[in-house]
């Protein structure tokens, strides 16, 4: 059997036996929740559309990574809602499936269940209900549910050449918190914290106006890496990182003697909306970003050009987002060897190989 080499060839192998459902209106990797007909295809576009998708809280338990219950609630729910964002969708609910290991402590359950319902409470959003089991490890997965309306569909298609970049808001905190528990082998408190907030109203503001649509929670260089071969377009990063990064955690990056550029490449993101907006459609995109006080920051453009330039020491560099994203699915070592990988390829990089 051949080995699998990419996230993308695994999905594709496991659901390789599956039968596709006629109302679903997204291929295969083309949305970060699927889009199901209601009314089926003899109704071809009439709205609503339902939007559902579901995300499991484990690898990072397992790691380390989270261990606070009451951030693991919040980041159960927030990863689920998140996705919901980047397809405009209006949240319905959550649903919570959660597995508790024996003698899980009261209080810590209270801080986990606090967690998820002030993350949906904070959008405006509820738990509509789920399943407990017990396991040997704590594992937490939501599927959130949310309805689409008339209007043209948001997803990760359709972005062309010439079409600006954008960012929801400063990138890089994801990664940023990650080096705060693994980046110097001696876990401090991040600044802060790290409770990212889905933007689920701007996800709903971005039907209409943007031209392909993804959230960044496996980290920007993967986001990059999908619009990119989804689109067969690359990008073109430009201006300074102290305009697009998160301060929090150029701090921690630069303590650690790492270029900032590496707070993009990590598998751990920030649950930002990236993306694109023709030029025709850049006015009535302002307008609806200034109606509800929201800045986004303009990242770079689409290009013809298959790759990724991102600005170095040096100059600009073209960097290879397919390999820096298969490296936290092929890696056997756990996080350090992961880190290691990413230090080298950066060395090269710089170097010029």
């Amino acid at each position: 059997m051949k080995a699998i080499r990419s996230e993308t060839e695994f999905i594709n192998r496991l659901i390789g036996r599956f039968v596709p459902s006629p109302r679903r209106r997204n291929a295969p990797h083309e949305a970060d929740a699927e889009l199901i007909d209601l009314f089926g295809r003899t109704r071809p576009g009439t709205a609503p559309l339902l939007a559902v998708t579901t995300d499991t809280i484990a690898e990072e338990i397992g790691t380390g990574l989270y261990r606070d219950p009451y951030q693991i609630g919040w980041m159960a729910a927030m990863a689920n809602l998140s996705d919901l964002a980047a397809v405009g969708a209006d949240p319905l609910g959550l649903l919570v499936s959660e597995t508790l290991p024996d003698g899980y402590g009261q209080d810590a359950l209270d801080k986990l269940q606090g967690g998820i319902g002030d993350a949906c409470s904070s959008l405006g959003t509820h738990v509509l209900g789920g399943d407990t089991n017990s396991g040997p490890a704590l594992s937490i997965t939501g599927t959130a549910i949310g309805l689409v309306g008339d209007g043209p569909l948001l997803t990760r298609k359709g972005c062309a050449p010439g079409d600006a970049l954008y960012a929801g808001g400063r990138l890089g905190r994801g990664n940023g918190f990650a080096l705060s528990v693994f980046g110097n082998g001696r876990p401090h408190p991040f600044p802060g914290g790290y409770f990212p907030r889905a933007r689920v109203r701007e996800g709903m503001l971005l039907r209409g106006a943007a031209s392909a649509c993804m959230d960044s929670s496996d980290g920007f260089f993967s986001t990059l890496d999908q619009l990119a071969g989804l689109n067969g377009v690359g990008f073109s990063i430009i201006g300074s990182w102290e305009e697009k990064l998160d301060a929090v955690s150029l701090d921690e990056i630069r303590a650690l003697g790492l270029p900032p550029w590496l707070l993009l490449a990590g598998c751990h993101g920030e649950f930002e909306l990236v993306f694109t907006v023709n030029a025709s459609r850049r006015k009535i995109f302002a307008e609806r970003a200034a109606s509800i006080g929201w800045s986004p920051i303009e990242i770079g453009t689409v290009t013809e050009y298959p790759g990724v330039l991102i600005p170095v020491e040096g100059g600009a560099r073209d960097v290879d987002v397919t390999h820096i994203r298969n490296l936290s699915f092929r890696r056997s070592g756990g996080i350090r060897e992961y880190l290691e990988a990413l230090l080298e390829y950066e060395h090269d990089l710089v170097k010029g190989e």
